[in-house]
């Protein structure tokens, strides 16, 4: 709920500097403060495709992209910023498995080699080429997955690509679930140190962490 309270503080302080200031354009600041509003109750309930409205095949509603544009806009640039300075690869594979762990595969980035990508990014809509099976599965930034049962099942024998910003926290989450559902992993920290290993960036959030924790002792 930290995210939730921190949008609707945002919301507050954007409208409250838009009734403030004694200028015409100082109203533009009800844009980003009904995007925070609504990123407030995306976080809140739960619902990662209010962000931008990302559909089965990775696209993007208008609408929720219109509304959340100020957001979405911070969110790309800063990705962009920090793909571009980092020195961490885009793509890592888990040792001795058919999975890869990556941050959103842009840029020339070849996707060929694996059968099966799965999108955990709420706020990206698919921009790239990809001809094979193709999951998208958005979750929000820092909080335990919604969304983490592809529609069928990711086989052991085929090559597995998991991404979402920048490959870190949902990515983690999800390889974490998918070694254990797979059988490379008998426990949550086999699976995160087989994780980090790989990527050592990839570090996932308390709550991320105990939701893993939660299935691997469930399953």
């Amino acid at each position: 709920m930290k995210y939730a309270f921190a949008f609707i503080c945002f919301a507050l302080g954007l409208a409250w500097a838009a009734m403030q200031w004694q200028y015409s354009a100082s109203y533009l600041l009800l844009w980003p403060a009904v995007s925070c509003s609504v990123l407030a109750f995306a976080y809140g309930t739960r619902r990662p495709r209010l962000v931008c409205g990302k559909n089965s095949t990775g696209k993007a509603s208008w609408f929720w992209s219109a509304i959340n544009l100020p957001w979405l806009l911070f969110s790309w640039v800063t990705w962009l910023l920090l793909a571009c300075i980092s020195r961490e690869p885009v793509i890592n594979q888990i040792a001795g498995t058919n999975i890869s762990i990556s941050r959103w595969p842009l840029f020339g980035v070849d996707l060929q080699q694996f059968e099966i990508v799965v999108d955990l990014a709420a706020e990206f809509p698919r921009f790239y080429q990809f001809d094979a099976r193709y999951e998208s599965m958005p979750n929000l930034d820092g909080v335990a997955l919604i969304n983490f049962l592809p529609t069928k099942e990711l086989k052991k024998d085929l090559e597995i690509l998991i991404h979402c910003a920048q490959g870190h926290g949902r990515s983690a989450a999800f390889v974490a679930l998918l070694l254990g559902r797979s059988g490379f992993s008998d426990s949550a920290q086999d699976a995160v140190v087989s994780i980090l290993n790989a990527r050592p960036l990839a570090k996932m959030a308390l709550c991320q962490r105990r939701h893993v924790e939660l299935n691997f002792q469930t399953k």
